[in-house]
């Protein structure tokens, strides 16, 4: 595949196949070509990857087709970026083994969304739903099963008994598309030769949990039984609110703290319009650095927070047992999620003072309240000692409460380049210009640029003039990685 960025969203498509148990059909132009856009989906808070095809079918095809019948799509492509020299916008490049692999995915057709006249071309245009299959399990799969261990090792387990895993497809009897056999067979060429990044469940080391589990689950999808067990994780470092999510690499499960103190994997940076340097630019590279649009969607709403438990909130918890109430109030500046021990002048504890007013009267305000059971004695371990997991850790669910509510603080929509680097679950660092070129100290907004999480991403392929772009919705917390934090070279960037 190439390595040269011969355009603006430029891409390079090795192969969309549709697949049935009796043929494969090429779908781009270079084949039986009817494809004509692809969109993908991922997010950090939907478990699954879905998308859809759009296709424009001249030679009735859609007639024999049968979408509810064993067919997958199958789509593998990169961004044909420079092997060396690339640089990130950080102060370091790329490696050859980040830019050099194909992204590879792989969904099941579950139907049809709905068809069309084409305005343009003759013959229908259909649309058609794409979900992962591991999705399309989950949806027809519901067992009354019981689990107990270490909560990773079950939820790596229930993973490998009822999800899709591309390395072992017969243990959910699905097709092997790794195999070079099923390619012959079907006189088509084989499109995997060149490896990829998927690895089936990845986890954080960070997120690896010493929590164990004992649960009985009665007929339920397998999704949800994971739902269930991250509200019962800890991890080894003491943190909660744990994501398990989908991308084009795999599964992954980590930590809300773990996904947001990550490094920042490349830097895009929004210029002026009118800005104008002494350096040579390669108009298609920088292109590739900048972002079209910047839409600051969400920031700082404190009503929401508030009243979510961010800052301030109190559970009263009913002892079954002994018949008491057991009132506990939490407070942000002394049990938040991170201190400075961990990330010192990345999450400030929120004080009052006469420098910083601004929360005086949200410290004190308590608006969410919660009332939950637990039982003090009534259930014991072999040893006769007290069974910890009937308790409820109220401390944890305040704490939780207050990351979820701060996770998206700052929630922005940037459409970009298509980057096949860029999945849900890493962060970028994202430089703005500032507002006042004129008073600004700085050659960015303070404020708004700095280290983001992707929390959402939309991949858009126009499959007839051949281009990739890319929309993301990324967030950051209350107080994240400020923009002086990161070093940033212009030159770097525009010499690229």
């Amino acid at each position: 595949m190439r390595n040269n960025y011969e355009k603006f969203d430029d891409v390079d498509i090795k192969a969309i196949f549709l697949y049935t148990p009796d043929t494969i059909v090429n779908l781009t132009s270079g084949g039986d070509g009817f494809a004509k856009k692809l969109d993908i989906f991922e997010s950090i808070n939907k478990k699954f990857m879905t998308g859809v095809l759009t296709i424009v079918d001249q030679n009735n095809f859609m007639k024999t087709f049968i979408p509810t019948q064993n067919s997958y799509v199958v789509i593998v492509y990169k961004t044909p970026l420079p092997r060396e020299g690339l640089p990130t916008g950080l102060g370091t490049q790329f490696s050859p083994d980040d830019v050099d692999y194909e992204s590879q995915m792989i969904f099941k057709v579950s139907g049809i969304i709905d068809t069309a006249m084409s305005p343009k071309q003759p013959g229908q245009q259909v649309r058609l739903r794409l979900v992962s299959p591991s999705y399309f399990n989950d949806n027809i799969t519901k067992v009354s099963k019981s689990y107990q261990g270490n909560g990773v090792d079950v939820i790596t387990k229930i993973c490998d008994e009822y999800f899709y895993n591309r390395n072992n497809p017969e243990a959910t009897n699905m097709p092997d598309f790794v195999n070079k056999d099923l390619f012959d067979k079907l006189g088509k060429e084989y499109i995997f030769a060149l490896g990829s990044k998927y690895n089936f469940l990845s986890v954080d080391q960070d997120s690896l949990s010493e929590s164990r589990v004992n649960f009985t689950f009665p007929f339920m999808n397998p999704s949800r039984m994971i739902e269930m067990l991250l509200k019962d994780l800890v991890s080894s470092n003491g943190d909660a609110n744990y994501h398990f999510f989908e991308t084009a690499s795999g599964f992954k499960l980590a930590t809300s703290k773990s996904l947001t103190t990550r490094q920042p994997f490349m830097s895009y940076t929004k210029t002026n319009s009118d800005t104008r340097t002494k350096f040579r630019v390669d108009e298609r590279l920088q292109h590739f650095f900048t972002p079209q649009t910047v839409y600051f969607k969400k920031c700082d709403y404190r009503d929401v927070q508030i009243g979510k438990g961010a800052f301030t909130s109190k559970i009263y918890s009913f002892d079954i047992t002994q018949k008491s109430w057991n009132p506990r109030v939490f407070s942000y500046g002394v049990e938040g999620p991170y201190n400075q021990q961990d990330t010192p002048g990345k999450y400030p504890v929120l004080e009052p003072n006469n420098f910083n007013p601004r929360f005086k009267s949200e410290v004190d305000a308590i608006s969410k309240y919660d009332v939950v059971d637990t039982a003090s004695f009534r259930y014991e371990l072999p040893d006769g000692s007290t069974d910890p997991d009937t308790y409820v850790d109220v401390e944890k669910i305040q704490s939780m409460r207050s990351e979820k509510s701060l996770l998206s603080n700052t929630y922005v929509e940037v459409s970009m380049a298509g980057n096949h680097m860029i999945e849900a679950g890493k962060t970028i660092n994202l430089v703005m210009p500032p507002s006042d070129l004129g008073n600004s100290r700085t050659p960015y907004d303070d404020k708004l640029s700095g280290s983001y999480l992707i929390q959402d991403v939309h991949h858009e392929f126009d499959l007839i003039g051949f281009s990739h772009k890319c929309t993301i919705g990324a967030s950051r917390n209350y107080e994240l990685t400020q923009a002086n934090t990161v070093q940033f070279n212009s030159g770097d960037l525009i010499n690229a």
